[in-house]
């Protein structure tokens, strides 16, 4: 994707140092290090109704937008709205699709996210791009693509790129 202005950034917040302080400072160890790592990859949790739940959210929120902007009722404070209420899920799927070792999950929202914080406004052309992730997501999550994502994966990510690069091109400020 070419790289338009951002317009919106994550807010970065400064944890409190409390329990730092209680606690000391030093890394882990070796070994607690593994056995953590051992729990992840043998973890029972599944990706799929977790993966489920954000794509829902995204869908609603897509609908959403697009019934609005049908009707004429976006204003600049809705799209605000609306992207950042699509950037939440989105943010999910690209952090737990890493921690489920569904990396073309992962990369393809990252993708998604970053297209989130440049666009202006959810036009129609944008909310056909956000569909098209939302589709290739569900595509991976229900296993119809696998879920690393090989030659499919890299395929549909192309794809959704050259889409975001086709829509910066024809809307560049």
């Amino acid at each position: 994707m070419s790289d338009p202005t951002k317009r919106r950034d994550a807010q970065i917040i400064d944890p409190s140092t409390l329990l730092k302080s209680k606690v000391g400072s030093g890394g882990l160890s070796d070994h607690v290090l593994q056995r953590a790592q051992s729990m992840l990859d043998n973890a029972s949790t599944d990706f799929k109704p977790l993966a489920e739940n954000f794509l829902d959210s995204i869908g609603e929120t897509h609908a959403q937008a697009q019934s609005d902007l049908k009707a004429g009722q976006l204003s600049d404070g809705n799209h605000e709205t609306l992207i950042n209420t699509l950037i939440y899920p989105s943010l999910e799927l690209k952090s737990h699709g890493a921690m489920f070792q569904y990396p073309a999950v992962s990369r393809i929202a990252t993708n998604l996210v970053k297209f989130l914080e440049v666009i202006k406004s959810l036009d129609e052309e944008a909310l056909e791009i956000v569909e098209a992730y939302h589709q290739g997501i569900t595509l991976i999550v229900s296993g119809r693509i696998p879920k690393e994502g090989r030659i499919e994966g890299e395929k549909l990510y192309d794809a959704l790129n050259a889409a975001c690069t086709r829509y910066f091109d024809k809307h560049k400020s």
